[in-house]
């Protein structure tokens, strides 16, 4: 939500300013639980991976340059954000799933009431859509997962009318910006939710892919209407001409540097692909591993197989017997955690990844509570 703070105050660099607030946040949390997280088995592997990995970044900027030591603090903050924010008790996450739906509704609303501050903070304050946009796509796919939810569970309809709403308003806001991850990839992590809550629902999962295919035909008629002619072109192309998608050929092109100077070992070290390359590879998975070799591959891995292995683990404990509207917690953190990890995999440098680390420990914390039945 720090993203809907920078699109109201409209300025441009204020990169450094969310880097102190995060590092405020660090200072916060370590004074109220320190690293009680620690007495889980699986924080205290994570723990050694962050440490090790930091401190590499850190000796690695003798080598890359010592102005590489901020890029060395904020991966280090969002290593520590990860281990501190796994200490919130269940009700926290509650409210700031809850606090973070409520937030991008008042940001939909504003946007829709006053469309020129859209071009404004984009052509004249030269903000990056990218970064307004990520918190209303974060949104998008927690209320997807509900609205998903809903229909699978016994709510009633006014609770599956309320979600559906509200992801018509992200979707309507999300048209004003030229963002195509934002829109996609929380429909993606609905279909997700789907193929997990439905896997033992079979016959009402046929009722509720029809449902979705329903609103789904309306919402691209809704699209192609209202998006702008090159927005258009631009979704459109990302389904018709692949090969001219620039993101392809960065990820060829650090691939191709991994592999000749060897970097899939011990990596390159800090920021290694913007002094090699002249830029990130805005891939998650491809930056961890060229710049911290098998370390990077370690904890990218980790993170990954916890977050589709949890979820299983804690829906076969909990069981869907037990499935109802203040259960589904569980699947609006994974939709959310997801959409964050795709949304890294396509943009964005690991040295800004503070929120979604910040996912994966509220995901994580969640997963642990379902298993135990603490819900």
């Amino acid at each position: 939500n720090a993203n809907v703070l920078r699109f109201f105050l409209n300025v441009r660099d204020s990169n450094m300013m969310f880097n102190v607030i995060y590092f405020l946040c660090v200072i916060v949390l370590f004074g109220k639980n320190g690293f009680s997280s620690l007495r889980n088995p699986k924080m205290r592997e994570y723990a050694i991976y962050s440490s090790v990995i930091s401190l590499y970044a850190l000796i690695s900027c003798i080598w890359n340059g010592f102005e590489n030591v901020i890029n060395f603090v904020k991966l280090t903050v969002s290593f520590l954000l990860f281990l501190l924010v796994y200490n919130f008790d269940i009700e926290k996450i509650k409210k700031i799933i809850s606090l973070t739906i409520v937030i991008n509704v008042i940001y939909c609303i504003y946007i829709l009431i006053d469309p020129s501050k859209v071009s404004k903070i984009l052509c004249e304050g030269g903000l990056n859509y990218l970064n307004v946009t990520l918190t209303l796509g974060l949104a998008m796919a927690i209320s997807l997962a509900l609205f998903v939810c809903d229909l699978y569970s016994r709510v009633g309809l006014k609770h599956v009318f309320i979600w559906l709403i509200i992801s018509v308003l992200f979707l309507v806001a999300l048209t004003r910006f030229l963002s195509r991850g934002a829109i996609l990839l929380p429909i993606l992590c609905a279909g997700a939710v789907v193929l997990f809550v439905g896997s033992k629902q079979r016959l009402k999962s046929l009722v509720v892919i029809l449902v979705i295919t329903i609103v789904g035909y309306f919402a691209v008629q809704y699209y192609t209407l209202h998006v702008s002619s090159y927005g258009l072109s631009r979704m459109t192309k990302l389904f018709t001409d692949t090969q001219e998608e620039d993101r392809i050929q960065l990820w060829i092109d650090a691939v191709n540097i991994i592999v000749n100077k060897m970097w899939f070992l011990i990596g390159g070290g800090v920021n290694s692909f913007r002094d090699t390359l002249g830029y990130y590879p805005h891939n998650y998975y491809i930056q961890m591993i060229g710049e911290y070799g098998v370390l990077g591959l370690l904890i990218g891995g980790s993170l990954t197989k916890d977050l589709a292995s949890g979820l299983i683990k804690s829906v076969q404990n909990y069981g869907m017997k037990n499935f109802k509207g203040d259960n589904t917690i569980i699947y609006t953190v994974f939709a959310g955690t997801l959409y964050l990890l795709l949304t890294f995999c396509k943009s964005f440098s690991i040295y800004d990844a503070y929120p979604l680390y910040i996912m994966f420990a509220i995901c994580f914390k969640t997963y642990d509570v379902m298993l135990h039945n603490e819900i």
